[in-house]
């Protein structure tokens, strides 16, 4: 479904309409402005036609002090105006942010992996801010304006009503060519904003992989495809400043020949007594004054467009089906696997099938399997056999293709997922910290915990070694993506927060990859005593990390091939042999 531009106007009017106060003081003061607009003008008539050429200077102070009222009140309404409109436009921009920011982290994992991250981080740093300028300075300037027109167009029409006709003759060429131009502004627009999404992927992927490229000697090719996208944006750039630079010079072309004719015709008028030389000059000083605000409306076009073209891919991302984290369902309200019968499976697969919208192979083939409370499992394979999936689907991330989850005897789909989720601990792979202190990322598994409770986590999962090293120890600010530590540290941290989350299930995906043998020996001593009392699902590619496990589950191209403990499975000729084999030779 596309918006056309009526209902873009109308979905950005929405968000100011909940100011009304304040859009009554702004259209008021506006109000204001129109009027007083045409009261400079006006009292050059009484000036020149009474003092100057009859030279009557008895009331001589009258006409300046009123200019002097004129301007004082004009300027005063005019600053209320500009104050409360900005102030209107402010708001509505705040919450368009905050309503894009809040949708963009409810989006099912699926859309975001359709979305590149440059994209994502162009909506909120280059169309947002084209929306803020339509709603704040641009349509201060619409509203303003055209009041202003009207109310000077209304006194020329007082003073002489045929000039007036005559000046109004390029009105409809005027408006023909604002609009055609809009239009064409308004595709340029969408075009760069892809194009800035491009762009700033290129940004975030050079920095995120700054070492690739050094190593690789990429530098070229990089700056050679940055290179391309800038030029791109340049380009559209200088369509969308020639179409409006070519814009405003013409109307202007346009309202001066009119002005010419008015003009001529106005001194016929004055030789032939039918206007005074005070009339002759007044108008022709309104008609000077609607320049300005002719100028600032064909100017003001193009940053209308500009947001219209932004608002427009704003408004595709708020129509996106977001995750429902909610349900209606009554009994899901004390949902809690905590009370889950032990001789019940507290996770069933029932001949699952899962494929990615990309893919053409199923990811996973008629996947079935019981769990049950406080067991311990293993999930081994080849890359791609299917692993991280179980795990995506465990987490509610996707959906099945085909059959059925089940969480304590409940299908997962009957589920919240707030409540799902709140049941599980998660370590993935790689791992993803916040710019921020190390107490803050840990308290991240469980916001209600105190200070002691974290250190607690720290001291299970092996980092209070280092974390007692850092400057500031717990509140030791990490940099962006745990920049400050190593690989190995920020796993560490990672498990330290699924440990306060303290949740029944917990999911390890490759959780021990980047840790040395006697931080993952530590790490596993910490995870031998919370056995006892949680379900624990372990992915790894090193056999050790699962060699304990109550069961093994092996993958292979999706399907789910063997199952046993480490002993049963090692007597067997099969592929977990030859990745126990392969595990034993790489270490």
């Amino acid at each position: 479904m596309k918006d056309n531009k009526k209902e873009l106007v109308v979905k950005l009017f929405r968000y100011v309409t909940p100011y009304k106060f304040a859009i009554t003081i702004s259209l008021v003061a506006m109000v204001v402005i129109a009027i007083f607009e045409p009261l400079v003008p006006a009292l050059l008539t009484p000036l020149i036609d009474e003092n100057l050429v009859k030279n009557n200077y008895d009331n001589a102070w009258k006409i300046p002090a009123l200019l002097i009222l004129v301007f004082v009140f004009k300027g005063l309404a005019e600053y209320i105006a500009n104050v409360s409109s900005q102030w209107i436009a402010n708001k509505a921009i705040s919450e368009i942010r905050q309503d894009v920011f809040k949708h963009q982290i409810l989006l099912p994992l699926e859309t975001h992996n359709y979305e590149t991250p440059g994209r994502i981080t162009s909506r909120f740093l280059y169309d947002i801010p084209q929306i803020s300028a339509s709603i704040s300075s641009a349509w201060i300037i619409l509203i303003r304006d055209s009041l202003v027109l009207i109310a000077l167009t209304s006194y020329l029409f007082y003073v002489s009503w045929a000039l007036t006709l005559i000046m109004l003759i390029v009105a409809p060429p005027i408006a023909f060519l604002i609009n055609r131009v809009g239009e064409k502004m308004r595709s340029s627009n969408l075009e760069i904003q892809e194009a800035t999404g491009e762009l700033a992927k290129s940004i975030n992927q050079s920095i995120e992989g700054i070492k690739e490229i050094k190593l690789y000697g990429n530098e070229k090719q990089q700056s050679l495809s940055f290179k391309k996208v800038s030029e791109y944006i340049r380009k559209k750039t200088m369509r969308v400043v020639k179409l409006s630079s070519a814009n405003v010079p013409t109307v202007q072309v346009l309202a001066a020949l009119a002005v010419t004719v008015v003009i001529y015709v106005a001194t016929l008028l004055s030789k032939q007594n039918e206007l005074t030389p005070g009339q002759f000059v007044s108008y022709i000083a309104a008609m000077s004054l609607l320049f300005e605000p002719i100028r600032r409306l064909t100017s003001v076009n193009a940053v209308i467009q500009k947001g219209l073209a932004a608002s427009k891919s704003i408004f595709n991302l708020l129509r996106l089906e977001k995750e429902e984290i909610h349900t209606n369902d009554a009994s899901d309200q004390n949902f809690s696997l905590d009370v889950c019968d032990p001789r019940s499976p507290m996770i069933e697969f029932e001949q699952v099938s899962f494929k990615y919208l990309d893919q053409n192979e199923y990811a996973l083939k008629d996947v079935s399997f019981k769990i049950f409370k406080n067991e311990s499992i293993g999930i081994v394979g080849a890359s791609g056999s299917g692993k991280t999936t179980i795990i995506n689907l465990l987490s509610g991330f996707y959906n099945v293709t085909k059959g059925e989850i089940k969480i304590g005897s409940k299908n997962l789909n009957k589920i919240s997922l707030e409540s799902l989720r709140k049941s599980i601990s998660w370590v993935g792979q790689p791992v993803v910290l916040f710019d921020d202190s190390v107490k803050s990322n840990v308290l991240m598994g469980n916001n209600s915990a105190d200070e002691n409770q974290v250190i607690e986590a720290l001291k299970k999962s092996n980092s209070m070694e280092f974390v007692n090293k850092l400057e500031n120890k717990i509140h030791y600010k990490i940099g962006p993506n745990g920049s400050l530590l190593s690989g190995g540290q920020c796993q560490r941290l990672a498990i330290a927060r699924s440990l306060l989350r303290n949740a029944p299930i917990f999911l390890f995906d490759e959780a021990t990859s980047a840790l040395d043998s006697q931080s993952e020996k530590a790490i596993f001593d910490a995870i031998t005593k919370i056995k006892k009392n949680k379900t624990i699902i372990t992915i790894a590619h090193r056999i050790s990390t699962i060699r304990n496990c109550d069961r093994i589950f092996v993958f292979d191209a999706g399907k789910l091939i063997q199952i046993g403990s480490h002993n049963e499975l090692i007597k067997k000729d099969g592929m977990y042999k030859k990745l126990v084999l392969i595990s034993e030779a790489n270490d």
